[in-house]
């Protein structure tokens, strides 16, 4: 009976255990044959009794191993559900730490395109020290133009004696330091007066240099020089020399350049004291920044090999590095905000510069002066503009240069033609993004060519249309148009060659971006200019 429970189930067994009681009592009854009797009967009753409690029990037996065996295997299926879970849970926090990596290196990305922009706004401001400022304009110059020689010279209030402050020769500083030059007999001193860089590749023929004392005079030198310029006033001058190969218009450009940069310096360190503190808080947070940096990849590190040992240590490592995420996050945000205030503070020096020049032009009475200082007050409020949209913009490396055209030319348009005829502008202009080093020579070229519309092709205050187009044309060049209903240009006026400061300016600010202008003198005037911007 047991057998048949186990091997064909709970049925078979009630079954056998059935046929088995029936097969006793037929034995029984074999047995007894005619001597059946009371007592008999009796112990017949108690065997067949005895077998139906046993059936019952064994029923009730292998119901209960059924009932057993049901629930192991149910226990067995939920351990195996509970491991798959456990797996998918420690695949997820896998998932998550490898996010969290990749979101730490953009950090990393961003932090370093942020100190490449601290850099170079802090280059003009590194120092109070003006001479030490300008010894480092003159090694950059004669390390990028390859010079032997590099001197760096102070105009005296005389206005005719040029005083040296920095030399760099690796045989004659000391005599171009104890020698002054006069501005009348010197190649630096034509520059001053000319108040421009100029090239002199042909010294040997030319009696106008000045040999400084104790110097041997060289064949086949080349000179070239340049003088420091503020608010049309000369400061000073650089001069570079080599022997050998000519000075070119590209060095020439270099040189105005540094130039240019010089005399930011000798501006800038009357400010640099208010800045020396806000750039040294700027060094403690980058400090700050990198120990925030090399203490997360130590967690990275440590959190990975435990993650090898211990899953139940993923949900702290991951509370960590969400902190140490905030920090970064913070420590950004500072800088940010140190940049914008930059911009700020540039915006507001900008715009003091065109106030005053706008004060100044209140008490002149010639026109051609007047003329002259509204120019620059606009020249000086196209480039504070760039560093207010920079300031304003969420993205301090770019611009929205559309939206500043429409700013530019609304500001242009009030100042020049109030009280007279109406001028319709029309604007055409696609989003186009702008890098600030290319922002500014834009701004400018966009100021000129509109400024030039409104005051020669409307005379006598009569009415007419400006129309501004901008575009795309790739990811490195923009393509900007601005024409007029005006007189035109006549045929006479080379476009290219003018004596216009205003269409030498455009001209040198298209070079500058490696751009092309062209002028379409039908209907009116119309300039296309084609800018690299990247």
């Amino acid at each position: 009976i047991i057998l048949a429970a186990l091997l064909l189930g709970e049925q078979a067994a009630l079954i056998f255990g059935a046929l088995s009681a029936l097969a006793i009592l037929a034995l029984f009854l074999l047995a007894a044959g005619d001597s059946l009797v009371e007592e008999n009967i009796g112990q017949l009753v108690t065997v067949v009794t005895t077998l139906g409690l046993t059936t019952v029990l064994l029923r009730f037996a292998l119901k209960s191993i059924k009932d057993g065996l049901a629930d192991s295997r149910r226990n067995e299926q939920a351990l195996a559900e509970s491991n798959r879970q456990l797996l998918a849970s420690r695949e997820a926090l896998q998932a998550q730490v490898a996010e969290r990596d990749v979101l730490a290196n953009a950090l990393r990305q961003k932090t370093t395109q942020l100190e490449h922009l601290l850099q170079a706004a802090r280059q003009l401001t590194s120092s109070l020290n003006t001479k030490e400022v300008l010894s480092r304009i003159a090694a950059t110059a004669t390390d990028l133009l390859n010079t032997e020689g590099c001197a760096i010279y102070m105009l005296e209030p005389d206005k005719q004696t040029l005083t040296p402050v920095v030399s760099i020769d690796r045989e004659y500083a000391e005599e171009i330091l104890a020698a002054t030059i006069r501005v009348d007999n010197s190649f630096t001193g034509q520059a001053v007066t000319a108040r421009r860089g100029m090239i002199f590749n042909e010294t040997d023929s030319d009696p106008s240099g000045f040999q400084v004392p104790g110097t041997p005079e060289e064949t086949d030198e080349r000179v070239i020089a340049a003088p420091f310029m503020i608010e049309d006033t000369v400061l000073g001058a650089i001069c570079l020399s080599r022997v050998g190969p000519w000075f070119t218009g590209e060095d020439l450009a270099l040189v105005e350049t540094f130039a240019a940069y010089a005399s930011t310096a000798l501006k800038n360190a009357q400010m640099y004291q208010a800045l020396q503190q806000e750039v040294e808080e700027r060094k403690k947070a980058r400090r700050a920044l990198q120990a925030a940096h090399n203490e997360l990849e130590q967690r990275v590190e440590e959190r990975t090999r435990a993650l090898l040992l211990a899953n139940a240590q993923l949900s702290d490592e991951v509370q960590e590095r969400k902190r140490a995420e905030e920090k970064i996050q913070a420590s950004l945000q500072e800088k940010v905000v140190l940049l914008q205030e930059i911009h700020h503070r540039v915006k507001n020096n900008l715009q003091i510069i065109s106030s005053l020049l706008h004060l100044q032009s209140t008490t002149v009475t010639d026109p051609q002066t007047l003329a002259v200082l509204q120019e620059s007050q606009h020249r000086v409020r196209s480039m504070a503009l760039i560093h207010e949209k920079l300031y304003q913009s969420t993205n301090l490396a770019r611009i929205d240069f559309a939206d500043y055209v429409k700013n530019l030319t609304r500001y242009l348009l009030r100042s020049y033609r109030a009280g007279q005829g109406t001028i319709n502008l029309e604007y055409k202009l696609e989003p186009v993004e702008v890098g600030i080093d290319a922002a500014v020579p834009c701004g400018l070229i966009v100021n000129e060519l509109f400024t030039n519309a409104l005051k020669h092709a409307f005379p006598d205050g009569r009415g007419g249309k400006i129309c501004i187009k901008l575009c795309n044309v790739d990811d490195e060049h923009i393509q900007l148009e601005i024409s007029d209903s005006g007189v035109g240009i006549p045929d006479s006026v080379d476009v290219e060659n003018s004596p216009s400061l205003g269409l030498l300016l455009v001209n040198s600010l298209v070079n500058q971006l490696n751009g092309s202008l062209t002028l379409n003198r039908a209907n009116g005037a119309e300039f296309l200019l084609n800018l690299k911007v990247k």
